[in-house]
């Protein structure tokens, strides 16, 4: 087994990353011929999974979001009554329920060296709560 970490400083509330390229570099680094790399982020307002990282599905992407867990209404997570927690917390429920929605981890297979996608899929991480320092998202490769 191997395991790496890639880190990114994200700028913006919400953006997203194609890791493919990174991925691909640990599995050249450790020379894999095959097997399987799971991709998943280790923070609860981030998101891992596979798609086209094209502008125009990325933007449908954050309005549909919105149109599942809008902004504007009540959550109980960012009452601090309820919460049990001081002020000085991230209000950041809409950032928790999104990241549920588009999952933590993806599984690819490595064959013949490279990683097995699709012709536009790609490994995309998705910030939901930025801009933030040293997001990690672990690759564990078998």
């Amino acid at each position: 087994m191997i395991r790496e970490l890639i880190t990114k400083d994200t700028q913006k509330k919400t953006e997203f990353y194609d890791l493919t390229p990174d991925v691909q570099k640990i599995i050249d680094v450790h020379a894999i011929q095959d097997g399987i790399a799971i991709v998943k982020t280790n923070h609860t307002t981030t998101a891992i999974f596979l798609n086209e990282k094209e502008a125009g599905l990325l933007y449908d992407l954050e309005v549909w979001m919105e149109k599942m867990v809008p902004r504007d209404v009540y959550y109980r997570h960012d009452d601090f009554y309820h919460r049990g927690s001081d002020e000085s917390e991230r209000v950041n429920a809409v950032s928790h329920l999104r990241a549920i929605l588009l999952g933590s981890e993806v599984t690819v297979a490595i064959v013949d060296g490279k990683i097995s996608l699709g012709t536009w899929q790609a490994i995309i991480f998705a910030e939901l709560d930025g801009a933030r320092k040293e997001r990690s998202i672990e690759v564990i490769i078998l």
